[in-house]
């Protein structure tokens, strides 16, 4: 029980959603500090997964106050719920401004997450990688247009003025080759979403409303014309997807709304989240939560059956003035949950082994860390031969093929040659034969059960024990 436990903490503080709360009236119990922007987000969420609204918000916030926390939590909590009800979950895609560092990088993920979520149908999907071949050749194409059809200054409209002024090459390109950009992306963007509605009007049990979330949200804001987030948005207001379509963006800049363009920001629901950090009690509160595996003492009846010297022992750490002490000099360091979670990591996860317990060796595997080098060559080598179907060979053909390697890597390499002299040679050769390993090479086949490489080469090869490893000339 101990040991489970110490995994269910492990769990918590590898910055994994925590498991939902059993209380009622569920309110993100788990998200602690965090109940307000939980239950607001839950109600949006909620207005699109049952009522099959088109919503959009933003949460705001510095990093690792619990943004991605409260989103998992909703998510888990709502389909939850779907299951429970035996209704379809909605569909959920996650794109990041930093990793997809482009709008058409963006729509080919969100393809790609619809497509493995089983969102499409085998027809919906080739028709999908169709186009998406087609848009990306488009696309090419269009980048050489852009660089050919650079004007020194932008058009003073609205739109243009408000486009990202870095990179500079971004900055200069033309009205005409943005406008065809955007039409291209909303067209494939339309295109995607009415093949969610055809799929999903097959049958009302089977619609799934969308759900996407932006992490990141001023690296979108920062591109030029803001395709993507006009796109989306649009479709939001539009009502272009029938089962619900819900954008939530997430961002630790409070002025990225600001960034947006009159055309996009017209789209936008303004609905902001603001989600403070911690306070110290909340903050100690967490640390408590994490050592006992996401449940507290008194609402879990889990937590009552966990070992009752693990409790009492992250009971009493809590109340040390030492441990209090910790906890008040990272908070005023920063109140990010992250840096809390990593230096509780690294002490619960040290474990309580001797050294001895890393020592006990592998009986079969041991015998490859026995063999010297040309012994270890000699086993490669032999495998190599055998790999070409050139059996039975012989101890010349091996040292052979050694000496056709180690050519080839000379050459490849245009290195100074190392090759041993016949004295050393001898010397391995009679080591070998000390050692059991090799025995006299006209009297002697390496199929014997006492033979450390026939150990190995069983080892290595269990379906091949009846192969000679060596046999002598004809």
């Amino acid at each position: 029980m101990q040991q489970a436990s110490r995994e269910a903490a492990l769990k918590i503080l590898a910055t994994a959603p925590p498991p939902a709360a059993v209380v009622e009236p569920y309110a993100g119990q788990e998200c602690i500090g965090l109940e307000e922007p939980w239950i607001a987000l839950s109600a949006l969420l909620h207005g699109t997964v049952d009522a099959q609204e088109g919503n959009s918000c933003l949460l705001v916030g510095e990093h690792g106050c619990g943004k991605s926390l409260i989103v998992h939590s909703v998510l888990q909590r709502i389909q939850s719920e779907k299951t429970m009800q035996n209704t379809a979950c909605p569909l959920v895609v996650t794109l990041s401004g930093l990793i997809h560092p482009t709008d058409r990088q963006c729509l080919a993920e969100l393809a790609k997450q619809l497509l493995n979520q089983g969102a499409l149908g085998q027809q919906e999907s080739s028709t999908l990688n169709t186009m998406l071949a087609e848009e990306q050749h488009d696309a090419e194409g269009m980048d050489l247009v852009e660089l050919d059809s650079q004007i020194p200054l932008l058009n003073d409209d609205e739109e243009a003025i408000l486009s990202r002024p870095e990179p500079v090459v971004e900055s200069r390109v033309s009205d005409a080759v943005a406008s065809a950009i955007l039409s291209t992306m909303a067209t494939t963007l339309s295109h995607i979403l009415r093949l969610l509605s055809n799929t999903s009007s097959d049958s009302l049990n089977t619609q799934r409303p969308l759900i996407v979330i932006l992490d990141a949200f001023e690296q979108f804001a920062q591109r030029p014309r803001q395709a993507l987030l006009y796109c989306l948005l649009d479709a939001v207001q539009a009502g272009s997807y029938g089962p619900g379509l819900a954008i939530v963006g997430m961002t630790s800049h409070i002025d990225a709304s600001d960034a947006l363009e009159k055309r996009v920001k017209s789209r936008f629901s303004q609905r902001i989240i603001h989600v403070h950090p911690p306070n110290i009690d909340q903050y100690e509160k967490i640390a408590h939560t994490a050592l006992q595996g996401g449940y507290s003492v008194e609402e879990s009846k889990w937590a009552r059956r966990v070992h009752v010297c693990y409790l009492a022992f992250t009971q009493e750490l809590v109340k040390q003035p030492e441990f209090r002490s910790i906890l008040v000099g990272m908070h005023e360091l920063s109140q990010d949950v992250r840096l809390l979670y990593q230096t509780l990591m690294s002490a619960i996860s040290q474990d309580d082994l001797s050294v001895g317990a890393f020592d006990q060796r592998h009986g079969d595997r041991s015998l490859l860390h026995e063999l010297t080098e040309l012994e270890m060559a000699l086993l490669i080598t032999a495998r190599h031969l055998q790999l070409r179907d050139r059996e039975p060979f012989t101890w010349e053909m091996c040292m052979e093929e050694l000496h056709q390697f180690v050519q080839r890597l000379q050459r490849d390499l245009n290195a100074v040659s190392m090759k041993s002299s016949s004295s050393i040679a001898s010397a391995n050769l009679d080591a070998l034969n000390d050692r059991s390993i090799m025995m006299q090479v006209r009297n002697m086949h390496l199929t014997q059960r006492h033979s450390a490489v026939f150990y190995v080469w069983s080892y290595l090869y269990p379906n091949q024990h009846d192969s000679r490893l060596l046999c002598p000339q004809a």
